[in-house]
C-alpha cells in the first residue's frame, strides 16, 4: 500500500514525553556539560614491534584513565578524537569523557565529560554529534563547547543538507538544533537498512519501504511489514532472560506481553532506477515514484530475515529465517532459495533447505550458491534452484559454524618463516572456517584433512607489503618475508601510521620508516 508522507514546516521544539529519571539525566547533563575539564592523560615516546634489524619503530603512547572505547582522525587539522568510557564490574557505566588531542604537540586541546547508556557519535565539519538513547548533544570540534542539547536519539547525519534526522523523522539543523522539518516514520521495527539517492533523498525500511527527500521530507511510503509481535515467549523463560542478560550482557527479555521481533525484511536493492524489497509478507519491485510495478507473495510463516540479489533478469532470494531480539538472532520460519523473474515477479522457484537451523553465511561460486547452517553446508543451481550437495558437518570431520574461507586472503606460516596463501599451497582444494579449525575439502565438501597451523587474514596493505593479522599479532609481509612483526589489540592503518588500541592505551607507531 502506497501512501503520501505528511511533512510539517515548523520552527518548535520537538517535544516528547520523557519519563522522571531520564529528565533528571537531562537537567544534570546541562548543569554539568559546560564546566571546564582537562583529561588526566599521559603520553611518552617508545619504540616497538620488530623490524628485520632487530629494532623496534618509534612509536608515541597515549595512557588514558579510562577505556578507550572509540576513536576519530582528523587529517586536515592533524588532531585525534577519543572517547572514554568508565567501566565498573566488567561492564561499561553510564559516564565517560571526550577530548581532542593534538597530534604534533601531544597535548590535549580540550576535554568535556560525557554522561548516556550509549556513546555513539557522527563527526560533520565543524561538529561533533553525540547520541544516547535519551538525548543528542552536538559540541563544536574547535574548543569542545556544546551547541545544544535534544531530547531522542538521531539515527541519520547528513553533513551536506546539514541535519540530523531521527527514527522518528524529526530533521533538526546541525548548527543550532532547530528543528526544519518533520515526516511520519513508522519506527515501531526500528530502521532496518538505508540506501543513499545522493545528495537529496535516502530510501530506508521503516514499516516497508519509504523515501525522504533530505531538503524537505516530503516523499513515499510503500507499506508491509518487517516485524513480529511475538507472544509466544513465556514468562518464566522471559523472567529468567532478565537474570542471564544482567550476567551476560545479553538482552533484557520481557517478562510479559509482546515481544519485538525485528529485521524479518530483506536488504534494500536499488537497480537500474527500481527499488526490489521484501518483507515477511512479499516481495515487491518499486519505481522511484513510490509505484508498484509488481509484488509475489510469500510463504509468511516460512520467511525472516533474507538476502536479495540481482543476476541478469532474475532475482534470487536467500530466506535466512531468522529475526532480531535486541542483540540476539532467533529463529523465524526455515531456510529457502527462490529466484523470480526480475520484470514481472513470477516465480520461476522456491526450494526448501528441509531445515529449521537459521542459515549463518552463504558463499556464490560461479553459477552455484554455498549455504551454510549451524551444522550443514548445501549446494544449490541458481538457474534451477536444484540441491546438488547437503554436507554434515560432523559426519564428514567438519566443525560447527562452517564457512568459506578465502583462499587469497588467508596465509600460512610455512616452515622457512614465509608466509603463502591457501591457494598456494593446496591449489584444487577449498577451505572451511569452523569455531576451532580450518578444513580442506574438495568440491564435493569431502573432508581432506585439518589445517592445524594458525591462519594469518590479510588485514590490509601498506607501501606495497601486506599485511597480515592472527589474533593480537600483526607482520608486514614483502614477496611472503615478514618485514616487520607487531603485538598488538584492535588496530588499523591510518596514513602513515599504525593505530593500536588497547584498553586505557592508544599507540601510533611511525611507519614512514619501515623498510623492505
Amino acid at each position: 500500500m502506497k501512501r503520501n508522507l505528511v511533512t510539517f514546516n515548523t520552527r518548535c521544539c520537538l517535544c516528547l514525553r520523557i519519563p522522571f529519571a531520564t529528565l533528571l539525566v537531562l537537567l544534570t547533563c546541562i548543569a554539568t556539560a559546560q564546566k571546564s575539564y582537562h583529561l588526566d592523560l599521559t603520553s611518552a615516546e617508545i619504540k616497538t614491534g620488530k623490524t628485520k634489524s632487530g629494532e623496534g619503530l618509534p612509536a608515541t603512547e597515549f595512557t588514558f584513565p579510562d577505556y578507550l572505547y572509540d576513536l576519530h582522525f582528523d587529517s586536515v587539522r592533524n588532531q585525534v578524537l577519543v572517547v572514554l568510557r568508565e567501566t565498573g564490574d566488567k561492564k561499561f557505566k553510564p559516564k565517560g569523557s571526550m577530548a581532542v588531542i593534538d597530534l604534533k604537540t601531544k597535548e590535549q586541546k580540550w576535554a568535556q565529560k560525557l554522561q548516556g547508556d550509549k556513546f555513539d557519535y557522527k563527526i560533520t565539519p565543524g561538529n561533533i554529534i553525540l547520541n544516547s538513547t535519551y538525548q543528542t548533544v552536538a559540541y563544536d570540534w574547535k574548543d569542545g563547547k556544546r551547541k545544544w542539547i535534544k531530547p531522542g536519539s538521531f539515527v541519520f547525519i547528513d553533513p551536506v543538507n546539514n541535519i540530523c534526522l531521527s527514527s522518528g523523522g524529526v530533521a533538526l539543523d546541525l548548527n543550532n538544533g532547530a528543528t526544519k522539518w518533520q515526516t511520519k516514520v513508522n519506527n515501531k521495527y526500528g530502521w532496518q537498512h538505508l540506501v543513499s539517492l545522493g545528495d537529496t533523498a535516502i530510501l530506508i525500511a521503516a514499516g516497508g519501504i519509504m523515501k525522504i527527500n533530505l531538503q524537505t521530507g516530503k516523499g513515499w511510503q510503500y507499506e508491509t511489514k518487517i516485524g513480529i509481535d511475538d507472544y509466544t515467549v513465556p514468562v518464566a523463560g522471559a523472567a529468567a532472560g532478565v537474570a542471564v542478560g544482567l550476567l551476560t550482557g545479553m538482552m533484557v527479555v520481557p517478562t510479559g506481553g509482546a515481544t519485538q521481533v525485528s529485521g524479518t525484511c530483506s536488504n534494500i536493492l536499488f537497480d537500474s532506477g527500481l527499488v526490489y524489497f521484501a518483507s515477511r509478507e512479499e516481495i515487491a519491485c518499486l519505481d522511484m515514484n513510490g509505484k508498484l510495478l509488481w509484488k509475489t507473495e510469500l510463504p509468511k510463516k516460512e520467511t525472516g530475515n533474507s538476502t536479495i540479489w540481482k543476476d541478469g533478469h532474475a532475482i534470487y532470494l536467500l530466506n535466512n529465517a531468522y529475526g532480531s531480539m535486541g542483540y540476539r538472532k532467533v529463529n523465524k520460519g526455515s531456510p529457502y532459495l527462490a529466484a523470480f523473474d526480475a520484470g514481472t515477479g513470477k516465480q520461476r522457484y522456491l526450494s526448501d533447505l528441509g531445515t529449521l537451523n537459521m542459515v549463518s553465511g552463504s558463499t556464490l561460486k560461479d553459477d552455484t550458491i554455498f549455504i551454510h547452517t549451524t551444522n550443514r553446508v548445501y549446494k544449490y543451481a541458481l538457474a534451477s534452484g536444484e540441491k546438488l550437495l547437503a554436507v554434515n558437518a560432523s559426519d564428514n570431520k567438519l566443525d560447527r559454524h562452517v564457512q568459506f574461507a578465502s583462499e587469497k586472503r588467508n596465509f600460512v606460516k610455512t616452515r622457512d618463516g614465509s608466509y603463502k596463501t591457501l591457494a598456494e599451497i593446496y591449489p584444487k582444494e577449498k577451505f572451511l572456517l569452523g569455531e576451532h579449525n580450518a578444513t580442506r575439502v574438495n568440491a564435493q565438501l569431502q573432508h581432506k584433512g585439518i589445517i592445524t597451523d594458525p591462519l594469518w587474514v590479510l588485514h590490509g596493505q601498506y607501501a606495497g607489503m601486506d599485511v597480515l593479522k592472527n589474533k593480537n599479532q600483526l607482520v608486514f609481509i614483502k614477496d611472503g618475508k615478514p618485514v616487520a612483526e607487531f603485538e598488538v589489540g584492535n588496530t588499523t592503518i591510518y596514513g602513515d601510521m599504525l593505530v593500536d588500541a588497547r584498553e586505557t592505551k592508544l599507540i601510533l607507531v611511525d611507519l614512514k620508516n619501515l623498510s623492505h
